[in-house]
């Protein structure tokens, strides 16, 4: 496969994917022929070398020594520097983006964009940073470099160039979620807490609001929620030996309020579907005790035997 052609590059990335599939986002990464091995130790980063370098061999292909790094703590990789303590921007990214100069047409300022878009996810409210200089980006709309887009050109230079750094995720430890949203756009911050109590930024997410959908007060913050994976106990539950709990109101027409323990972190409210019927004498080894009765649409008393909607499922409760 000679390189020019365009499908090149994909399929070249598709050969070194076969060859290592087994080793990607264990301890290899690898984006065309740029390759980082990652360990957890000395001797286990002597390990991985070798399965790589003996993989190389297997499929012909070389490496140049001179552009080969080993055993090293701070590695550029794709534009990042890589260290034990996070991810930080490239320096020379850094000082070409501390040095550049205002644009003077549209071309300039999305030749800008481009490159500092790349380092986003290090910018606290980018999105929200970036509006003003991303409205001279509209359709018909007047180039026009004035005092307000100066400055935030100025204050996006000076976030980058602070240096920050995102320590990396660790999924044994808890995340702290900081949202906020405004007509404009969208941010989030993932932190974690360190060994000393100290909140770290393991990442920034920022989007703008597209003019399309529209969202009442206090729901856009929710819009981050997608890309948040929740933390669940690995040990498997059988709903028969929770509970029973007690509805405590029916909210709209399809969920209900159950009354939960504190001790469960998870919202009390249920859509009917996702509640099971509990029947008192199905439970080996508890002893039955009598339910209260609810008060369900204001005006109808029942004993919960059963947790099911009468109007939906057609069934007596």
């Amino acid at each position: 496969m000679p390189f020019g052609l365009n499908s090149a590059p994909a399929t070249f990335q598709a050969f070194v994917n076969d060859i290592r599939r087994d080793f990607l986002d264990v301890f290899l990464a690898v984006y065309l022929d740029d390759y980082l091995i990652y360990s957890k130790s000395p001797e286990e980063h002597t390990k991985h070398v070798r399965m790589v370098l003996q993989r190389l061999r297997e499929a012909k292909l070389s490496l140049k020594l001179e552009k080969c790094e080993f055993d090293v703590t701070k590695v550029q990789f794709l534009g990042f520097q890589i260290t034990p303590q996070g991810i930080s921007m490239d320096p020379e990214k850094i000082k070409a983006i501390s040095e550049w100069s205002a644009p003077k047409n549209v071309h300039e300022l999305q030749v800008f964009l481009g490159f500092a878009n790349f380092y986003r996810r290090f910018i606290k409210d980018y999105s929200k940073l970036c509006t003003p200089l991303t409205s001279l980006l509209k359709k018909n709309a007047v180039f026009a470099w004035t005092d307000a887009t100066e400055s935030t050109f100025n204050n996006i230079k000076k976030r980058i160039s602070s240096d920050p750094i995102l320590r990396h995720y660790n999924s044994d430890l808890p995340c702290i979620i900081e949202t906020d949203a405004s007509d404009v756009a969208l941010g989030a911050v993932c932190s974690q807490l360190d060994a000393d109590a100290q909140e770290n930024q393991a990442k920034y997410y920022n989007r703008k609001v597209s003019p399309g959908p529209t969202y009442n007060v206090g729901d856009k913050v929710w819009l981050f929620s997608k890309n948040i994976k929740t933390q669940r106990p690995t040990a498997k539950l059988d709903y028969r030996r929770l509970g029973p709990y007690t509805i405590q109101e029916k909210i709209g027409s399809r969920s209900y309020r159950l009354e939960l323990p504190h001790t469960m972190k998870i919202h009390p409210v249920f859509h009917m579907n996702l509640l099971k019927p509990f029947v008192k004498d199905t439970i080996p080894g508890r002893t039955p005790k009598e339910l209260p009765p609810v008060i369900i649409d204001d005006h109808e008393e029942y004993e919960v035997d059963y947790i099911v909607d009468s109007r939906i499922h057609r069934q007596k409760i």
